[in-house]
């Protein structure tokens, strides 16, 4: 049978396209050739036409030789050829070689993510344990998932200080101990079953699965786009100092990028209290009309470090919003999220109206579940005497700060950042910038309405943010309106 039938026979069983086939037909060909001496990475990358292309040269050989001598764990790619091959599918169109073709794909679509997340963690277990064992090192587990990220990267990019690298790796004996305090937590030992990390990763470290999936993708498939219907793992790129994170190789942010498809990419930073000021309305004027994801992050004088992602438009009311896309999380010194639970859709809570309290009986300042009288978290208008609570219906329980902190803390340092790459926050940019615009214009006119004590009811109650975007649904839907991006509003197209 000849290789382009081959191809035909297996599209429909493989999650490939022609291409993809194509190339992986030659890449197992190198793999059974008893003469070629390269490591298993080395077959696979060097077999690629991409990396001719991509990395010319023997610069792909280079890279490989030092990803396997310096980064990567010793044996890696022995133990993830092993899982590759390891006879767990058994519905085969053929039998002899053929079969083999078919152990061989099958494999690299559960590394390349294709074959869902939990299949890659099954694999990024075995590239961990040793022999026969049922368990594996929880340090083991973290660091191999950090030296991939860093992998895929070398990969990727046209040039690598490997020095810079190396340097990166020295500093730190774990590359995230708070995710590595954070599953040994889950077995109550320094080693985890395979059900129990899987379990683990699935709500504090999703993404762990995208970081095998990327590097597979990249190693295959040098400069060929990541499948759109896939999630790769980017790490964050922050433009902007930042107080919380000591470098732009913080741990942290690898720890934030395992979180969430959001916290990878590029972020801009809205708010800082060190640089824009500790001040409730300055965090306020940041947020309120911005549309896109934002990472509100916390360093308290205890120097733990504690968040939330907020998926929705951030707008002042009386009442809790937004969607079960959001969720809070303990950092460090261990990672834990805390995601919706399905119960109570109590998510944010950002009251920063000028009535006191004794006039509507609401607390100003943020919240994230509970209820407004006791918010599971909330960072009052004098950013001071906060609280993080254990339990409540809308986020799943567990400690947003150690135990002995008492569910209270003061703040070091807060910033809040807007995620989820460029352009959902040039998007949300300009929202923000037509809310500030709309709300000044509207002020405006309380010089000239007959009733201004109606109205200054009215721009405390919400009634004006809510005409905002009553407003801007109307004229998106007007064919004679179109969006002025070079302007952060809209244009009348007249003929």
């Amino acid at each position: 049978m000849s290789s382009q039938q081959q191809i035909n026979k297996l599209l429909n069983r493989y999650p490939f396209d022609e291409e993809e086939l194509e190339l992986l037909f030659r890449c197992h060909e190198a793999l059974v050739d008893n003469e070629n001496e390269s490591s298993f990475l080395l077959k696979m990358a060097k077999d690629s036409p991409y990396s001719f292309f991509f990395l010319p040269g023997d610069e792909m050989k280079s890279r490989v030789e030092f990803m396997e001598k310096d980064i990567l764990p010793a044996e890696f790619g022995e133990k993830l050829e092993g899982s590759i091959s390891s006879d767990s599918f058994v519905d085969y169109a053929n039998e002899g070689e053929e079969k083999m073709l078919e152990l061989f794909l099958e494999g690299v679509a559960k590394c390349c993510g294709r074959r869902g997340p939990n299949e890659a963690f099954r694999i990024i277990f075995d590239c961990c344990c040793d022999g026969d064992q049922k368990e594996a090192s929880c340090k083991k587990l973290i660091d191999l998932c950090y030296r991939l990220s860093i992998c895929k990267d070398i990969l990727s990019v046209p040039n690598i200080d490997k020095s810079a690298i190396l340097s990166r790796l020295s500093k730190h004996d774990s590359p995230s101990p708070a995710l590595g305090k954070s599953l040994c937590g889950a077995s109550g030992a320094s080693q985890v079953t395979r059900d129990v990390f899987i379990q683990w990763a699935d709500i504090n470290a999703p993404l762990f699965a995208s970081v095998l999936s990327s590097f597979m993708h990249t190693l295959l498939f040098h400069g060929k786009p990541f499948p759109k219907s896939r999630t790769p793992f980017l790490k964050p790129e922050l433009y902007q100092a930042s107080e919380i994170f000591e470098s732009s190789d913080s741990p942290l942010l690898f720890s934030l990028a395992s979180m969430s498809p959001s916290m990878g990419g590029k972020w801009h930073r809205l708010y800082s209290s060190e640089v824009d000021g500790r001040s409730f309305n300055r965090l306020e004027w940041s947020l309120l009309g911005y549309s896109g994801p934002t990472n509100l992050l916390i360093k308290t004088d205890k120097d733990i470090s504690l968040g939330a992602l907020v998926s929705t438009t951030w707008k002042d009311s009386g009442g809790f919003y937004g969607d079960s896309n959001s969720f809070l999380f303990q950092l460090e010194p261990t990672t834990k999220v805390f995601h919706p639970v399905g119960k109570d859709t109590n998510f944010i809570y950002c009251n920063a109206k000028k009535m006191s309290v004794a006039q509507d009986g609401l607390p100003k300042g943020l919240g994230f579940g509970g209820n407004t009288n006791k918010p599971r978290l909330f960072i009052p208008e004098s950013l001071e005497l906060c609280t993080a609570g254990y339990l409540d219906t809308t986020y799943e329980q567990g400690d947003l700060l150690p135990k002995e902190s008492l569910e209270k803390f003061n703040i070091k340092t807060i910033e809040v950042w807007g995620v989820g790459g460029d352009e959902a926050i040039n998007e949300a940019l300009r929202a923000r910038a037509e809310y500030r615009e709309y709300t000044s214009s509207t002020i405006n006119k309380a010089r000239v309405v007959a009733d201004k004590k109606q109205f200054v009811h009215d721009l405390a109650s919400g009634v004006v943010y809510n005409s905002l975007y009553e407003h801007r649904e109307k004229t998106r839907g007007r064919a004679e309106f179109r969006v002025d991006d070079s302007h952060d509003g809209y244009v009348l197209d007249r003929e």
